[in-house]
């Protein structure tokens, strides 16, 4: 990467296997106004359907380089391209937006406005293929479009995509870029909510931008559409294992806790792997006409969820133990461990997301179990507090008591060299 370059914005592409989809992306990026200077970066993910050698064949009137590497996920492509890059701003597009040609001026007003990331609009292209899919998408994307206006561009879990995302290159960098793990055996999902919501938790200002539009060429096919689901399961999966005080959002857009959400979790763990194929090709194929009707938006509707839970289930790591260790809850005067000091609020949340997820919580004497090899299927937690601070007690325990849990307290003795371990539930 080149500092101090003169280059304003740079367009980071990545793509796989839509060699005429990325095509005619790119002649939209032609026509697109450029007050300042900026370069294109298409990073081609692993494709052999020609996408590198077309791409580079095409007259691009500004700076254009195209790389190929080894098929390694869509963050692993787009961090390639950012670390390639050498603008101020990063605007990272989808191969399928085909963008508006005053796309690259909208995002610099908010950025120059004082905005350290901008999200756009991404309503459907109108050469979408007509399908139940892209009823479904326009709606999403409108229904997207009218809340963000109405909060003023607050954005929650849901609007945080990469279809169309900018971002000031050093907080990029600062953030840590993407996490390349979701990605990297192409799975499908939550690479793009891990990143922003970091950038949200790392302070930065991130905006909707109702005029920056980029349409999203749609060619995904229902068979297709229902692996990603599934993928974006096993991706929820593990984002919520990375941030667990975002599960309970999270899950809410796929009905969480409520009835719906249990029957679908329960069905779609116990459903036969070859029954819930043979009934997405059977659906699928109904969902690919222009004319299906409700009953098969409901069967659609209802199959997707169960791909999603079904995922999610397969992600759950089986005969688990992971051990989370805290210093202390709320304030001490002990200043070297207080900077691992966490809020009674923070702690509560994350017990209440944990136990959402299911998890179940061990004593020490079953982490002793399972060290020696003994099976306790499923998820468990054991729940560790350092040095036993009177604070535990007053702020802790309670909590425990509330999340009927039990946690395990080690306490320094008279005797340097010797700890005392207590469970208390």
């Amino acid at each position: 990467m080149i500092d101090g370059s003169d280059v304003h914005v740079t367009i980071v592409v990545p793509t796989y296997e839509r060699r005429d989809v990325l095509l005619r992306m790119m002649q939209a990026l032609a026509r697109i106004e450029r007050p300042w200077d900026c370069e294109l970066v298409v990073v081609v993910d692993g494709s052999q359907d020609g996408s590198a050698e077309a791409a580079r064949a095409l007259p691009m009137p500004f700076a254009t380089r195209v790389f190929w590497q080894e098929n390694a996920g869509a963050a692993a492509a787009r961090n390639a391209g950012a670390r390639a890059a050498r603008g101020r701003y990063l605007l990272f597009l989808d191969d399928d937006m085909i963008a508006a040609p005053d796309l690259l001026v909208r995002h610099d007003d908010v950025l120059a406005a004082g905005a350290d990331a901008v999200v756009g609009h991404i309503p459907v292209h109108p050469d979408s293929p007509h399908s139940l899919l892209t009823r479904g998408l326009e709606r999403w994307t409108r229904l997207r479009h009218e809340r963000l206006l109405r909060s003023t561009g607050s954005l929650t879990l849901g609007d945080l995509i990469t279809g169309q995302l900018s971002v000031r290159r050093e907080l990029f960098l600062a953030a840590g870029a993407f996490d390349e793990e979701f990605n990297r055996r192409g799975q499908f999902g939550a690479e793009d909510t891990d990143f922003l919501y970091r950038l949200l938790q790392y302070g930065a200002d991130v905006r909707y931008a109702p005029d920056a539009v980029s349409a999203q060429l749609y060619v995904v096919q229902p068979e297709k559409y229902l692996r990603q689901w599934r993928q974006a399961g096993r991706s929820d999966a593990a984002l919520i294992r990375k941030h667990p005080e975002i599960a309970r959002d999270l899950l809410a857009g796929h009905y969480g806790e409520a009835a719906r959400g249990k029957l679908l979790r329960f069905v779609g763990r116990l459903m036969p792997g070859p029954t819930l194929e043979r009934a997405g090709r059977t659906v699928a194929r109904r969902a690919r006409s222009e004319n299906a009707g409700w009953l098969t938006q409901m069967a659609f509707a209802g199959l997707r969820d169960l791909h999603y839970w079904r995922g999610h289930s397969e992600a759950a790591p089986p005969n688990q133990l992971v051990v989370l260790a805290l210093h202390a809850v709320d304030s001490i005067d002990d200043v070297p461990v207080s900077r691992y000091a966490i809020t009674v609020e923070q702690l509560d949340s994350h017990l209440t997301a944990l136990t959402e997820l299911g998890v179940r919580w061990a004593t020490g004497q079953q982490l002793l179990r399972w060290l020696a090899g003994e099976r306790i299927p499923g998820w468990w937690v054991l729940l560790t507090f350092d040095d036993a601070y009177h604070n535990q007690w007053l702020c802790a325990v309670p909590l425990l008591r509330a999340h009927h849990m039990t946690a395990t307290f080690y306490v320094i003795t008279a005797d340097s060299t010797r700890t005392c371990c207590m469970s208390r539930a």
